[in-house]
């Protein structure tokens, strides 16, 4: 452990990293650049990765609620449950969104209410409950 600890604090090896990853995205979004600027329609980077996920937003918008709970609201009491079990049920239900590719169900309950309600202020506001009920960091 320690040297890992050691590795860590190294400033050398942070600045090698820092350059390894600006390196990376300056290759990103050079590569998306020239992606965009080709003859094919939607082949660029962020078009192949919004048509290959089914319901990423529903799931995106999911973890920003649940993050939000645990960032905003601290609990004073001591946990209902265990930190380990409150993630596995963060991410079982995430699981079970996608599963269950929950977004176009939503979508169509959610076109024949009354009220014009977005399907991911939903996820978010069911992310935001779950996250408060089962995954808040005490103060």
């Amino acid at each position: 452990m320690k040297n890992i600890n050691t590795l860590v604090n190294d400033q050398d090896f942070i600045k090698k990293v820092q350059y390894i990853l600006i390196a990376l995205f300056i290759i990103l979004i050079a590569l998306d650049i020239y992606l965009a600027l080709d003859k094919t329609d939607n082949n660029t980077i962020s078009n192949v990765i919004l048509q290959k996920t089914d319901n990423g937003l529903f799931v995106l918008t999911y973890f920003w609620g649940v993050i939000a709970a645990n960032l905003f609201i601290t609990k004073k009491s001591p946990k209902a449950i265990s930190p380990l079990a409150g993630t596995v049920i963060v991410l079982a239900l995430a699981i079970l969104i996608i599963l269950f590719n929950i977004e176009p169900k939503m979508l169509t309950a959610l076109s024949n209410f009354k009220y014009n309600i977005s399907v991911y202020s939903f996820s978010m506001v069911l992310g935001f409950l779950v996250g408060y009920a089962f995954w808040r960091q005490k103060s």
